[in-house]
C-alpha cells in the first residue's frame, strides 16, 4: 500500500514539474487551471465566451471551425481582450495558440499569417448557408 502511494505521490510531483516550469503564462496558468480542476489559472475558453461574440459562433453554413482555427480566435480573443498591447503577452499568446508551421519556425509572424490565411480559406468556404 505505501510503494503505491509513494509512486503516486513521485508522479504527482513529477507532473507539476513538468507543466509548471513553463515560461509562456497561458501554458502554465492553463495547466494550473487543470490541476486545480478549475478553481485557480486562466480559463481561455470562459474568458474568451464572456469577452467575445465571435469566440464560439458557428459559420453561417451551420459548421463550427476546426481545432486550428478555434485556438486562433482563441489567440485572437486574448491579443483583443487580455494583453492591452503588452507585447511581451502577444508574442507568448501567438507562441501558445498558433500552430508550428514547418516553414515558419522560429518567426511567430509567420505563424500567425499562416494561421489567419489557412483559417480566412476556412470561413470563406463555409461562408454560403446551407442549401
Amino acid at each position: 500500500m505505501i510503494n503505491k502511494t509513494s509512486k503516486f505521490c513521485v508522479l504527482i510531483v513529477c507532473s507539476y514539474l513538468a507543466f509548471g516550469c513553463s515560461e509562456n503564462r497561458f501554458k502554465k496558468n492553463e495547466d494550473i487551471n487543470v490541476f486545480s480542476f478549475g478553481f485557480a489559472g486562466h480559463d481561455a475558453f470562459k474568458f474568451c465566451k464572456k469577452n467575445d461574440s465571435e469566440f464560439i459562433k458557428s459559420y453561417p453554413n451551420g459548421k463550427y471551425p476546426k481545432k486550428i482555427c478555434t485556438r486562433y480566435r482563441t489567440y485572437t480573443c486574448h491579443i483583443n481582450h487580455f494583453c492591452n498591447g503588452d507585447k511581451v503577452c502577444e508574442d507568448e499568446a501567438a507562441e501558445y495558440w498558433n500552430p508550428l508551421w514547418d516553414n515558419a519556425r522560429g518567426n511567430l509572424e509567420k505563424r500567425i499569417s499562416i494561421t489567419k490565411k489557412v483559417c480566412d480559406i476556412e470561413q470563406q468556404n463555409n461562408s454560403s448557408k446551407k442549401p
